[in-house]
């Protein structure tokens, strides 16, 4: 991923010795360039991983599909979900407006940020989408 501080991308080289040198600094590993197999770099979001047993190199994709193919996920949440729904509205009799000051208290006891509100569920809100 990215360097300790999350500034840098990493860098990866393979030389023809099968090493594999990552870091956010060129010329960490002292190699000839007419030795060098591939190279690239791991941006933000992006992950390389290699099988220790397998020596496979493996990036984002590979890791993702992995992990997917590991286990039955979506017959699992299939087989298991329960959906929860709500008829709650203002006829409800539990039903309660909260005042601004009330619901900025709600609002930072559920860790609810400005981003949150203002990105997702004003527009789920405005365009009446359940999400």
């Amino acid at each position: 991923m990215l360097d300790r501080n999350g500034l840098r991308p990493a860098r990866w080289v393979i030389t023809k010795d099968d090493f594999i040198t990552l870091a956010s600094e060129i010329g960490t590993y002292d190699y000839k360039p007419e030795d060098v197999v591939a190279k690239g770099r791991v941006g933000p979001g992006q992950m390389l991983a290699i099988d220790t047993e397998s020596g496979e190199v493996l990036h984002t994709k590979d890791v993702d599909n992995r992990l997917k193919s590991a286990q039955p996920y979506k017959r699992w949440l299939r087989e298991n979900s329960l959906r929860v729904e709500t008829t709650l509205n203002q006829d409800t009799p539990d039903f309660k407006l909260m005042q601004s000051d009330e619901l900025h208290i709600h609002q930072k006891m559920f860790m609810v940020s400005y981003e949150e509100r203002d990105q997702v569920l004003r527009p789920l809100a405005e365009n009446g989408r359940k999400q």
